[in-house]
């Protein structure tokens, strides 16, 4: 469910009539159908899609692609229900709104007012607002049974992911000082919400949101066994085909767990825009931006997040869980929402609905003789495959612990984040380019200095700016592998790690599993595509394992 949104402004920022817009999409034409359905060509045969398109107050254009259950070749249709992830935040922040209405709450109350339980942070005390902004500092539970070893295909409920929290000694930074995406926020708020109505957040959504609203097919997972008339299951890829991953033993309420489809979830979009509920001042609210401590303002609002796209803005929020893919785009100004609902785990449906926004807008645009440009795209240019080879190099981030492959594929640089999340790179110039497929102006350019060598740099809308260090992995001798190696404990997690050297790499085990195979990078630093890196110190007596969601976990050599 940890999820990232970006935003996109490679577009043009047109001169257009909102009123001509209205009307623009009331019939899905010929044309437009074949190339909305183009965009899912690639799920014929394999998991699917659900589309929705929401216009003028009606459904638009709605459809299914793929299947919806393998073994029995179910395919996809708008009535299909799914696993929405993350997506499912903004339902609990509504709730969240509910209980403050009913004054039993207030956004700006002290977390510990209603968790005695947890630790008093040196970093600072955290509010009810800060969970909803992700702004809170928490480690990220789930992020932290990744790092214990545990899989998510277990039995698992919300009490547990509350122990779990309530040994975490350390944020990952004070509260307030920046934007830091965390499900243990939300899984907080929905504990809230029990221990302040006496009713569970399934219950309290049903009664509240989705009753009224008529979503007769959204509910919150609670039961394993249950048998869901016309859901799909989670798939993602395996050697020959598909293979099943769907956690349905994984009870998580919160920060995720909402099941719905496409027609159920038109109700809910058509409460964003105008609200339906008995919730005072409901869109503003929802759509209020975090505020950091400095005074500035983040683009996550209540389960929402600010973002352009074409020049155009909207809303959206995205989730992955298991198998399952979901994400939500709604544009205000033009009067047009996007759902795309999916089982298949190889495909990127984020990138997806974006395409279906790019080609409902530009069809609307291109078609308005009067439409001027404000803005021009960069223009690429064409760099030889030996220039565009120099680029090709691992890539680290030390503070956010993330490592980046940039590799050519097909004569265009590929930005390589893990497994099945990869981007083009189309230069601008010499060494400067844009990525492309995704949801905002991402701007990678490569440089050098005496001092660090070759670095990359992200640069995030024209504004905040990342740095990432080329390194080439260090040779050990079979001595130093011994350094390495060992039990070491952390009393956070409650968790011993061991540790042994094989073909290269450091694999880490608990209960005698593998269950992560640690790359050398720089020296005495290790790294994974998902865990982050560990940093051992002079003296070999411990390691720092740093994790963007978790922050810095100290473990110590020794056995339990």
């Amino acid at each position: 469910m940890k999820t990232i949104i970006y935003r996109l402004y490679l577009g043009l920022i047109l001169c257009y009539s909102p009123a001509f817009l209205q009307g623009q999409w009331a019939q899905i034409s010929e044309d437009l159908t074949l190339q909305l359905d183009a965009i899912f060509e690639d799920y014929k045969g394999a998991p699917g899609c659900a589309l929705g398109v929401f216009h003028n107050g009606k459904i638009v254009y709605q459809k299914g692609y793929g299947y919806a259950n393998l073994d029995y070749e179910v395919k996809v249709t708008p009535q299909t229900i799914f696993e929405t992830a993350s997506i499912s935040k903004q339902f609990t922040a509504a709730c969240i709104l509910h209980l403050e209405d009913q004054g039993k709450i207030s956004l700006d109350d002290p977390i510990h007012t209603y968790f005695p339980e947890l630790p008093r942070y040196k970093e600072g005390e955290i509010t009810i607002r800060q969970l909803l902004h992700h702004t809170s500092g928490l480690r990220d539970y789930l992020i932290l049974l990744q790092v214990m070893g545990k899989s998510w295909d277990m039995k698992y409920k919300n009490d547990e992911g509350l122990a779990l929290l309530t040994r975490q000694q350390k944020l990952c930074f004070p509260p307030g000082a920046k934007y830091g995406y965390s499900n243990s926020g939300y899984l907080l708020l929905a504990e809230i919400i029990e221990r302040q109505s006496g009713k569970s957040l399934t219950e309290y959504a049903q009664e509240h949101l989705f009753t009224p609203l008529g979503m007769t097919n959204t509910f919150i997972h609670q039961d394993a066994k249950e048998v869901v008339k016309h859901r799909a299951i989670g798939y993602v890829p395996a050697e020959d085909g598909f293979e099943r991953e769907h956690y349905f033993d994984f009870i998580s309420e919160g920060d995720g767990g909402v099941q719905t489809n496409v027609v159920d979830f038109f109700r809910w979009s058509e409460n964003l825009r105008k609200n339906r509920l008995p919730i005072k001042n409901f869109r503003a609210r929802m759509l209020q931006r975090g505020l950091l401590n400095n005074g500035d303002s983040i683009p996550y609002a209540l389960g929402l997040e600010h973002a352009v796209h074409m020049g155009s803005n909207l809303y959206a929020h995205n989730g992955m869980w298991g198998g399952n893919r979901s994400m939500f785009l709604q544009f205000p100004d033009e009067d047009l929402s996007i759902i795309t609902l999916s089982n298949n785990g190889a495909q990127n449906v984020w990138q997806k609905a974006y395409q279906v926004a790019s080609v409902l807008l530009e069809a609307a645009r291109t078609s308005i003789e009067t439409a001027s440009s404000s803005y021009s795209p960069p223009q690429t240019i064409v760099l030889s495959p030996k220039k565009l080879a120099q680029y090709c190099k691992e890539y680290f981030d030390f503070d956010s612990g993330l490592s980046r492959r940039i590799y050519l594929k097909n004569d265009t640089l590929q930005y390589f984040r893990g497994p099945g999340n990869e981007s083009p790179l189309w230069p601008i110039a010499e060494n400067e380019f844009v990525m492309g497929n995704v949801g905002t102006d991402l701007r990678i350019s490569f440089e050098s200095n005496p001092n660090e060598g070759e670095i990359m740099l992200v640069k995030v809308n024209l504004g905040t700016t990342y740095k990432h260090v080329a390194y080439k992995k260090p040779k050990y001798s079979e001595k130093d592998w011994a350094a390495f190696t060992g039990s070491f404990y952390s009393p956070e997690l409650n968790t011993q790690y061991e540790i042994s050297h094989r073909d290269g790499q450091l694999e880490l085990s608990t209960s005698g599993e593998v269950f992560v195979r640690w790359t050398p990078a720089m020296k005495n630093t290790f790294r994974d595509d998902h865990f982050g890196y560990i940093t051992f110190d002079p003296q070999r007596n411990s390691f720092v394992l740093t994790e963007e969601s978790v922050g810095k976990l100290q473990f110590t050599r020794g056995k339990i």
